[in-house]
């Protein structure tokens, strides 16, 4: 009996291993509207035992990707570019599941752009210095004082215009990444309107093109993708083929285009990861309809 309880005191941790990761993200705080972010996203296996399987899904790129394997003790890391078209504040989630859909960490962070590069802190201190230095040469010279304090008021409207242009805040879709759209998003991504512009460009398609999305079900942007695909297939005439392709169970085909993403596009000699704006695909599918 000793024998038998002191097995299941050994073998316990196995049964009820519980997945020990940790999720570290290194981004700027604070950038400049038009210079492209870096932000890393490092998963980390504390465990004692390797990881396989897990999902990572962000907003930034409105994709999710397979994670293979992660070491015990190792680390995968996972670099993300984003460039600021607008001053304000952006919010960028990050969450990692299993493929059962079991939510194991979700992150999210704040990015502030600015269209200056300016600290607003130090400029504060220097303003609060030349005013108190204004107010101590106006008792002695009135007319250089005066200056001081007209020009410790200018910097003081510049820093409030600076502050409350950074209220505005872009908020981006946890489950569609609308900003990489580019046109309207209605029932989750299910229903999408094409621009004007890509319609009257898909008149100049030459030829069949068939077109490959890689997709999976637990790819929170791939209905959006699904959906603007068919919308070109169906305004193109017959001349866009759409295959959808689940990676899960063409697994084969998946490693032969080399998908490292879900939603991935590939037709012709173009491949495509995450969700594009309309018209930048109906101008590659136009491409390829003529060899290109």
């Amino acid at each position: 009996m000793n024998k038998l309880y002191i097995l299941l005191i050994l073998l316990a941790p196995i049964f009820f291993q519980q997945v020990k990761i940790n999720m570290d993200i290194s981004y700027p705080s604070r950038v400049v509207v038009g210079k492209p972010v870096n932000i890393t996203v490092t998963l980390i296996n504390t465990g004692s035992t390797s990881l396989s399987g897990l999902i990572l899904c962000d907003n930034v790129t409105g994709t999710c990707r397979l994670i293979s394997s992660i070491p015990p003790n190792g680390r995968h890391t996972v670099n993300y570019a984003f460039n600021p078209s607008e001053p304000g504040t952006y919010f960028f989630s990050f969450s990692l599941e299993d493929q059962n859909g079991s939510l194991f960490l979700e992150k999210i962070i704040e990015v502030h752009a600015s269209r200056y590069s300016l600290t607003i802190y130090p400029v504060a201190l220097l303003v609060t210095a030349i005013t108190m230095l204004g107010f101590k040469i106006r008792s002695k010279r009135k007319v250089y004082g005066i200056v001081l304090i007209l020009l410790s008021l200018m910097s003081s409207l510049v820093i409030g215009f600076v502050l409350n242009e950074q209220k505005v805040v872009k908020d981006l879709s946890t489950s569609i990444c609308t900003s990489c759209l580019g046109l309207e998003v209605e029932s989750h991504g299910e229903n999408v309107s094409l621009s004007d512009e890509a319609i009257i460009k898909l008149r100049e398609m030459k030829g069949e093109v068939q077109v490959l999305i890689f997709t999976s079900k637990y790819c929170k942007a791939c209905p959006a993708a699904k959906a603007l695909l068919h919308a070109i297939e169906n305004e193109s005439n017959g001349l866009v083929k759409v295959i959808e392709v689940d990676v899960d169970k063409n697994r084969e085909l998946a490693e032969k285009y080399e998908v490292r993403v879900v939603p991935t596009i590939v037709f012709g000699n173009y491949k495509i990861e995450g969700v594009p704006e309309d018209k930048y695909i109906v101008n590659l599918l136009v491409e390829a309809s003529k060899g290109g």
